[in-house]
């Protein structure tokens, strides 16, 4: 894009500036890491042969069993909430490091700042702690058309909240069309779309870890509750849920019920507030060790994402890696680097053909461009030229390049259509869509269609005639 090559300009314009006084600048941050090295583990940070083990970030990911619109990803720290908040090496940066890079700053200015960054080591150990971490805060919207995007971002080094609705029954019936199966249309009450949640979570659980990643129950609306009998109907409206999977894998993820009043400044949201952090420290993964030379890359990426950039090439990466004086040294550590931050939900890459020369720097614009897709009626008075093509999609699935132009070109989504060849290949790897395949009455060539089938959206039971018995050798 041409906001990345005015990047990749400067970046080789400051490196052909600076590249006289490297020499001398390297040998003199190498000495002060030295000192940093030796005295480290006065300031509670383990060392194993020289590298910094760091705390590993830790996303939760609320999730809801009814409607619910996705929220911009923040980065906080995950602090006990009684004490002091501890500065994290990865999303804290002090005022005088990143004051200019949402301002009215030049790209120019940017890019210096990126490559000062990376360059910072005893700046960055200095903020290293034992007793925070990157917080990343996912909220997804709860209909089922939404299911099939989710697995992009679900991860079991994660903490879930699952959202119920106290004020209605877990028999009582969740407005919302699922589509389980090819039987079609199937009303699904709230207790059975609190069992697809816990499924899609337990299909990325730990096999040698029981029970991870752990799940908090989190009731709202217990306002709507009388207060005579308020705490015994409460408990027994989770102690239904648990009853209704108790002899199933999926208890094991529940850590604990916590009911929110959200008209007046509740207790119980310290508590849950306190219980993230009890259950973030308990996690296997928590504590576990990486090499301190990916913090430098760490925190540049977090520059270039507040700076806006929302994707990026691979390239721009490895000549930002580059850039520093303290580098992932080759390619295959730095897809390593990737995955883990992909694993941790702080990027997503995809290390397949096609997808791996590119970089999402912000997820939730991934989780954006895959929701603008799904529109409502809305969308059609607004576009009436693709009207067809709308119901198309609305009613088989048929999604077209017409009605993915119309919607990603629109001014408020300007970066999805920029990206609409990367977008459209992640949503047939991750089998949100495919294109059809025609067969000739011959049977012997094959004509590939020009648009995709979106099997979320289909509503109609599959036609008994295309199902053919696999007991039945002739037609297998």
């Amino acid at each position: 894009s041409e906001q990345y090559s005015r990047l990749q300009r400067l970046v080789r314009l400051l490196n052909k500036h600076s590249h006289e006084q490297e020499s001398k600048r390297e040998q003199e941050i190498q000495s002060e890491m030295d000192d940093q090295f030796n005295s480290v583990e006065h300031d509670n940070v383990h060392t194993q042969h020289n590298q910094l083990v760091i705390k590993e970030s830790i996303d939760i990911h609320p999730h809801h069993d009814k409607p619910a619109s996705a929220q911009t990803s923040t980065n906080q720290k995950v602090n006990p909430p009684s004490s002091q908040p501890a500065k994290s090496p990865i999303a804290s940066l002090d005022p005088e490091d990143s004051s200019g890079i949402v301002s009215s700053k030049n790209q120019k200015d940017t890019v210096m700042e990126i490559l000062q960054l990376v360059n910072k080591k005893s700046d960055i150990l200095e903020k290293v702690t034992e007793e925070s971490a990157a917080l990343a805060l996912w909220d997804f919207a709860g209909q089922y058309v939404f299911y099939t995007t989710h697995q992009t971002f679900l991860t079991r080094r994660a903490i879930y909240l699952l959202v119920v609705d106290l004020s209605q029954q877990v028999t009582d019936l969740v407005y919302d069309e699922c589509y389980l199966d090819a039987e079609g249309i199937k009303p699904c009450n709230v207790h059975e779309v609190t069992e697809i949640w816990l499924n899609s979570i337990h299909s990325c659980a730990s096999s040698s870890h029981p029970g991870i990643p752990p799940v908090i129950l989190v009731g709202t609306h217990a306002d709507k509750i009388p207060e005579k009998n308020r705490q015994k109907v409460i408990n027994e409206y989770f102690m239904k849920i648990r009853q209704m999977l108790k002899n199933k894998p999926l208890v094991l993820h529940l850590m604990d019920d916590i009911a929110i009043d959200n008209t007046q400044c509740d207790p119980s949201l310290e508590k849950l507030k306190r219980r993230i952090f009890e259950l973030a420290d308990k996690q296997p993964h928590w504590g576990e060790e990486k090499p301190a030379r990916w913090i430098p890359l760490e925190e540049a990426i977090m520059k270039i994402k507040a700076s806006g950039v929302k994707v990026a090439p691979l390239s721009l990466i490895e000549e930002i890696n580059r850039s520093s004086s303290i580098k992932i040294e080759d390619r295959g550590e730095l897809e390593v680097f990737l995955n883990f931050q992909h694993d941790i939900g702080t990027i997503l890459y995809f290390n397949a053909e096609g997808l791996k020369d590119t970089v999402v720097l912000d997820p939730q614009w991934m989780i954006d461009a895959l929701k603008s897709l799904i529109t409502d009626h809305r969308f059609i008075q607004q576009n009436p030229t693709v009207t067809k093509e709308w119901y198309a999609f609305n009613n088989k699935g048929k999604l077209t390049h017409e009605l993915i132009d119309a919607i990603w070109t629109k001014k408020d989504k300007p970066d999805f259509h920029d990206n609409k060849e990367y977008l459209i290949l992640v949503m047939e790897k991750l089998h949100i869509i495919a294109k059809p395949i025609s067969y000739t009455l011959d049977g012997k060539s094959v004509k590939e269609e020009d648009y995709y089938l979106a099997p979320c959206i289909l509503k109609q039971k599959t036609p008994k005639e295309i199902i053919c018995p696999v007991s039945d050798p002739e037609q297998e």
